[in-house]
């Protein structure tokens, strides 16, 4: 007989972040290179493009999924309203709405894929913006979160080339959502 997994969803300390940087980088490294190419993954590495920002561990947005006490997953979102990729100012179409939150950077460890943990985390986050009041959603994509997306109900607002460094980019979509009452 099996034993039962124990699941717990937490908001994320300072403490997580190096661990949260290291669940991305392995996130990235195992999905991310059937849609992009080596210098752009390269890119996104030394620009840090997908390390969690500080300020959604400090709002207290930030979610993480432990199995059995290991981390396996994070995600967040963002009252905000803004997507500045690293040296940019651009907020690439994402609204500055205060009616809208945008969610951000979900995570699962490539160890833990297929087992619907990215689907509760990105769940997880569309249910405390709600309870903090919003009812519109957008994120911006990479193809692998924009099938997610798809699948709870967001639409593609538009396609972006998203700047990262010196020439290179990333295709994203901006994704939104109203929430139905």
């Amino acid at each position: 007989m099996k034993s039962s997994a124990r699941l717990v969803v937490r908001p994320a300390g300072p403490i997580d972040l190096p661990a949260i940087h290291v669940l991305a980088e392995r996130a990235v490294g195992a999905v991310l290179p059937e849609y992009y190419t080596a210098a752009q993954l390269s890119a996104g590495r030394s620009t840090q493009l997908y390390h969690v920002e500080t300020e959604l561990i400090e709002d207290g947005t930030y979610y993480v999924l432990e199995v059995d006490g290991v981390l396996v997953g994070g995600s967040g979102w963002t009252a905000r309203g803004t997507f500045h990729p690293p040296g940019s100012t651009s907020s690439h179409g994402l609204s500055v709405d205060p009616d809208t939150a945008t969610m951000r950077a979900t995570y699962v460890d490539p160890r833990w894929a297929h087992r619907g943990f990215g689907r509760l985390l990105a769940q997880v986050t569309e249910t405390a913006a709600t309870a903090s009041g919003y009812q519109r959603f957008e994120a911006m994509c990479t193809p692998p979160s924009e099938s997610l997306r798809l699948s709870m109900g967001y639409r593609v607002a538009e396609r972006l080339q998203v700047p990262v460094l010196d020439g290179v980019t990333w295709l994203a979509a901006l994704m939104r959502k109203e929430r139905q009452s």
